[in-house]
């Protein structure tokens, strides 16, 4: 017979090399990844971090934000909420039950002018894990401090949560354990403490530094708790060449004096 002409070359089988390759490819770069992920330290759960920063770890706060979601809310009410005691939470709102008591409580809050902000998880939501993770913060702060002092609460870049934690750990102090606790707004740049005051103030720690006004008229403080609030007050001039002169040691003196808890929104 005479000798067939090859139409398709014998080496190399492409299909084979490519499937091969292709198979190659994803094991080479899943191993890669893999060994990434273990030699790169990271902060995958919580639990790492307080294994990592030890006992100087206050509390972790869970993401509360779902919980303005009054379907979500019902829908993980069983993972968001601690169990309801008998007679403690359905006696806020008489003759209804839980989740209609959290409608009415978001609806009337949201009306309110100077409260709507979200991010109050300690006030519009008690019970929740997230309000509960502040009572432990609370607690554990107590325990290092003595019952009394000074803390500042500050963040690497905007939008951490800073003002978030200084304000529910604040009103925690004062509602749950019964402290005098005065937050002080001394984010210059950014201040959000004026969205949680329940009245407006004309004055705060701007004016305070300048010696334009008393304590008492730079803060304003919530109707069922000792709990006040300094925000940072309105100045046409840089405000931080305030916090280089000698008053600012004599302006904390006097916060100490009449409160237990000074907390700095830096």
């Amino acid at each position: 017979d005479a000798a067939g002409l090859s139409r398709s070359p014998v080496k190399p089988n492409k299909p084979r090399v490519l499937v091969l390759g292709l198979l190659f490819g994803c094991v080479l770069g899943v191993g890669v990844s893999v060994l990434r992920e273990q030699l790169t330290p990271q902060f995958r759960r919580a639990e790492d971090v307080e294994v990592v920063i030890g006992p100087q770890l206050l509390a972790a706060i869970p993401d509360f934000s779902f919980l303005w979601s009054p379907t979500k809310a019902r829908r993980n009410f069983s993972s968001a909420y601690l169990p309801r005691r008998l007679g403690s939470f359905a006696d806020e709102i008489d003759g209804s039950t839980e989740d209609s008591a959290i409608g009415h409580r978001l609806q009337n809050y949201a009306s309110h002018p100077y409260g709507s902000d979200r991010r109050f998880v300690a006030k519009l939501f008690p019970r929740s894990m997230a309000a509960e993770q502040y009572r432990v913060a609370a607690a554990r702060l107590q325990l290092s401090s003595g019952g009394a002092g000074v803390a500042v609460v500050t963040s690497a870049i905007k939008g951490e949560g800073k003002t978030t934690t200084v304000i529910n750990l604040g009103y925690t102090l004062a509602r749950d354990f019964g402290k005098r606790v005065l937050i002080v707004d001394c984010d210059f740049v950014y201040p959000e403490l004026k969205c949680f005051l329940e009245r407006p103030t004309q004055f705060g720690l701007i004016d305070y530094l300048r010696g334009d006004c008393k304590l008492e008229d730079a803060t304003a403080s919530f109707s069922e708790i000792p709990c006040w609030i300094m925000p940072a007050g309105v100045s046409e001039a840089d405000p931080t060449e305030l916090l280089k002169t000698d008053r600012l040691e004599w302006v904390f003196s006097q916060m100490r004096g009449k409160f237990d808890y000074v907390l700095l929104n830096a």
